[in-house]
């Protein structure tokens, strides 16, 4: 999910230090994300959306057209704030008995947020609207973050073709975030807002946009060190290990590399430190190419370097410049005024005089609250770990893992993340193994199965082996994916979809089987992969068919393994089961086959003694009423036993109507298979059946169980050749319902 904690980006203040000015005071750690807790006071208001960069909600007195937006133009993390237009004024009221919230901006209070009857417009000021009152709903996302979504308490009127909803605040994408009300049943796609109480002051502006930290001893990070990440452009620095260069991307890795402190060396002037390479490296880089002008000012890029390794010319220390709202920073030394720019998402210089001012060189921070940091790290791995999920960390790493995080110390969470990026420590894809394949891209119907024809999404069942996949090939060349003796193939792109959103077929051609090439993790997701053909994704949509797409959270896929599946026997005694794998049954149920004898009038049980049922071996089950765990044989490759007359399917299916067909059933407390009805051929998956030829007067039962639970025998209403005895070993010659021996000392149940 988008959040491990909020990105408090750049602090927007005064530079005269050395004069009092009026401003707000903020505490970081005092954060209000639950709607009991919201009451009538002065607050920064913090918003995050889905695919926005996240920011504290402002007033844009220079655009009427969209003047309520969000973005990163201030911190708290210094715990002062001068822009009185980030300041909001809210107020509770109470109208029809709920509480409801209005929303005044601090600098301009003629200006505020307004009840606006256009879906999916831009909030904007205008004489006959009217302020709005809001309800604040709260909202939890997957990793447990807390938040408030805010709505209107009554419908608004939709656009045409949309049904009525809450109209939840949600954002445009024009410019900055913008504040516009689209309907929804829920909070999930709305604006997501936290509430930083603040009080007016006129302490000194601060002198840096974060807090110094102390320089370190002995190799070691001082006590009093404050981490943060580091952004340009709205994208966070990163040191990436091998690289020479700091990485600049448009989502937070949230990695140990991207961890910064900064330390005062002298007045003005800094070092840069990075958690991941330790106390004794800083950003350092020598000279930044001349005589290029405008032309990026050469291949110069700034890396962590070894502070012993400094030189006159390889230089770890860096003037300071602060603007509005955030820093400039140019090499110690330098003379011409060559500032650290954004090029090809890399810090490098620009040798410029532009890049004194250019927005490519405003830097801002981004404050890190350790304690939340740690645990919301915990529990983004915790639920894939948990799950076992391709992907995770092992249960090995995760209990290592987790004492890392304990420790409470940035070293620690450094380790911690260090270990869950290191793909040593992670379930893999294991081709002899069985997976079930889930989303959360929807809330129900999320695991990936199929029909008759196509994949389509349905709900969890242990007990349902169309759940079950099997992954063949490797990583490089890729993997095809097997269900029931299908295959997944290619999403067939059409003019209208070049991406593939058709449904997704199968076939059981290997020569049409799907490629899968890889299963790619989603950057940023623990262990969700992206299931990804030749030319789109595996995609859950709303219909909970299969499609081939690109994006969204239903895109992304846990691989669990499955190592059992589950079986129901009812009080009947018996089921039928056929398994496309091995599983071992319990001791408490016994598996056998079946043989008829050469006419076809007595079914003999085998016993399979030692219960592995090899894969697409059809068997009967016996056991008393419960559901059991069968355990899935992932190294077992016998074949399927031999000498078997029961016949077994897969995925539903008609039966053949030129043989006359058995089912099992119980019919006036006599379990055995029956006849089935001509009329309904449909014979349940992963069933077996006997099968006999057509006759003018088919057998109309084969009776198992009754007196006789547990013998290896059956029952047909005519025999071969064969001498019978009662119980009490008087030869019968003309047998009738009933229980016989036979010369061979063989139990038979006769149903005339």
């Amino acid at each position: 999910m988008k959040k491990l904690l909020h990105l408090l980006a750049g602090l927007l203040f005064a530079v005269l230090p050395s004069k009092a000015q009026n401003g707000y005071t903020v505490d970081p750690n005092s954060v209000i994300n639950d709607p009991t807790a919201l009451k009538s006071g002065e607050y920064l208001i913090y918003c995050e959306a889905s695919g926005k960069t996240p920011g504290f909600l402002f007033y844009k007195n220079d655009d009427n057209g969209r003047p309520f937006r969000f973005n990163n133009g201030i911190s708290i993390a210094t715990g002062y704030v001068s822009n009185a237009y980030y300041v909001w004024t809210v107020a509770e009221v109470e109208e029809n008995g709920k509480k409801l919230y209005t929303f005044t901006n601090k600098q301009d209070n003629s200006k505020y947020l307004l009840k606006d009857n256009n879906w999916n417009q831009n909030m904007a000021i205008s004489a006959d609207k009217e302020k709005a009152k809001l309800e604040a709903v709260p909202y939890t996302d997957e990793i447990g973050v807390k938040t408030i979504a805010l709505k209107l308490p009554e419908q608004i009127t939709p656009p045409e073709g949309e049904a009525n909803a809450d109209p939840y605040i949600f954002c445009n994408a024009a410019g900055d975030p913008n504040l516009s009300y689209w309907g929804s049943d829920n909070p999930e796609g709305a604006v997501h807002f936290t509430f930083y109480p603040v009080s007016e002051s006129s302490s000194l502006a601060p002198k840096y946009p974060f807090l110094l930290s102390d320089a370190p001893k002995g190799g070691q990070f001082a006590e009093n060190t404050h981490w943060y990440y580091w952004t340009l452009r709205d994208k966070y620095a990163s040191y990436v290990e091998g690289q020479d260069y700091i990485s600049l991307s448009g989502t937070n890795p949230k990695g140990y590399g991207s961890f910064w402190a900064f330390v005062e060396k002298t007045d003005g002037v800094i070092e840069i430190y990075n958690a991941a390479t330790g106390a004794n490296k800083v950003l350092a880089s020598t000279a930044p190419a001349t005589g290029q002008e405008n032309a990026n000012g050469g291949n110069t890029y700034p890396t962590l370097t070894n502070k012993s390794a400094l030189t006159q010319d390889l230089v770890g220390s860096w003037n300071i410049k602060t603007g509005d709202g955030c820093f400039y920073l140019r090499r110690e030394g330098q003379a011409e005024e060559y500032y650290l720019n954004d090029r090809d998402s890399k810090i490098a210089f620009w040798t410029s005089a532009y890049s004194a001012s250019d927005e490519g060189s405003q830097f801002r921070v981004a404050i890190i609250n350790l304690e939340q940091e740690i645990a919301t790290t915990k529990a983004e791995h915790k639920a894939a770990a948990n799950m076992g999920a391709v992907g995770a960390l092992t249960s090995e790493a995760f209990e290592e893992f987790n004492d890392l995080l304990s420790q409470g110390t940035v070293f620690g969470l450094s380790e911690a993340k260090k270990m869950a990026e290191d793909p040593s420590n992670f379930i893999s894809l294991d081709a002899n193994k069985y997976y079930r394949i889930y989303t959360q891209g929807r809330p129900e119907k999320n695991y990936m199965t199929m029909n008759a024809d196509f994949l389509t999404g349905t709900d969890y069942n242990a007990a349902n082996a169309s759940l079950i996949w099997k992954f063949t090939g490797d990583a490089t060349s890729g993997y095809t994916m097997n269900n029931q003796g299908r295959y997944a193939m290619q999403p067939q792109a059409t003019e209208d979809n070049p991406t593939g959103s058709s449904q997704q077929a199968l076939s059981t051609d290997d020569a049409q089987k799907a490629n899968l090439f890889k299963l790619n993790k989603i950057n940023g997701k623990v262990a969700k992969w992206g299931i990804k053909p030749d030319n789109a994704g595996l995609h859950l949509d709303a219909n909970y068919d299969i499609v081939g797409w690109t994006n969204g959270d239903a895109s992304e896929w846990y691989l669990v393994e499955a190592a059992t599946i589950d079986l129901t026997i009812t009080e009947a005694g018996y089921a039928t089961v056929n398994y496309p794998f091995a599983v071992q049954v319990p001791a408490e149920v016994t598996a056998y086959t079946g043989t008829l004898s050469k006419d076809k009038a007595v079914f003999n049980l085998n016993e399979i003694e030692n219960g592995i049922i090899p894969a697409n071996t059809p068997v009967i089950l016996q056991g008393a009423a419960d559901t059991y765990n069968l355990t899935i044989l992932t190294d077992n490759t016998d074949k399927p036993i031999e000498n078997n007359d029961l016949n077994g399917i897969c995925l539903s299916q008609e039966i053949n109507d030129a043989a006359d067909a058995y089912i099992l059933g119980n019919k006036d407390s006599e379990v055995g298979f029956y006849l089935m009805d001509k009329t309904d051929r449909t014979l349940a998956a992963n069933k077996a059946y006997i099968e006999l030829p057509a006759a003018a007067n088919p057998v109309r039962s084969i009776v198992i169980g009754g007196p006789t639970t547990g013998i290896e025998d059956t029952v047909a209403e005519s025999t071969e050749a064969e001498e019978y005895y009662d119980l009490q070993g008087r030869r019968v010659m003309n047998p009738t319902k009933g229980i016989y021996v036979t010369k061979s000392g063989k139990k038979v149940l006769f149903n005339k």
